[in-house]
């Protein structure tokens, strides 16, 4: 079972942040949009953020309930920690949400 997380990120470190993540397995989604604009008489493409500040990480759990990667725990956008611990995912107040 597979399911998106929206996962609030540090102002402009989000390249940092979506490399990371990648490199600890997890695939990231991070939407941008293509603004073509003219400054001093050249073209010049910007690929600002569609949500600026955040991006979307796909959960992967196993038959078991256990997730794929190898992060313990990431931050929501409400400030809450989510831990991922065992066959569900936890909250850091004790609230199970799986």
């Amino acid at each position: 079972m597979a399911y998106w997380c929206a996962a609030r990120l540090q102002p402009n470190r989000e390249a940092l942040a979506l490399h990371c993540l990648g490199l600890a397995g997890y695939e990231t989604y991070f939407p941008r949009l293509r603004d073509r604009r003219i400054r001093h008489g050249r073209k010049v493409e910007l690929r600002p953020a569609l949500f600026p500040g955040y991006a979307f990480v796909l959960i992967q759990l196993t038959l078991r309930g256990r997730r794929r990667g190898p992060l313990g725990s990431l931050w929501m956008a409400s400030g809450q920690r989510m831990s991922l611990t065992g066959s569900l995912l936890k909250s850091a107040d004790g609230k199970w949400l799986g």
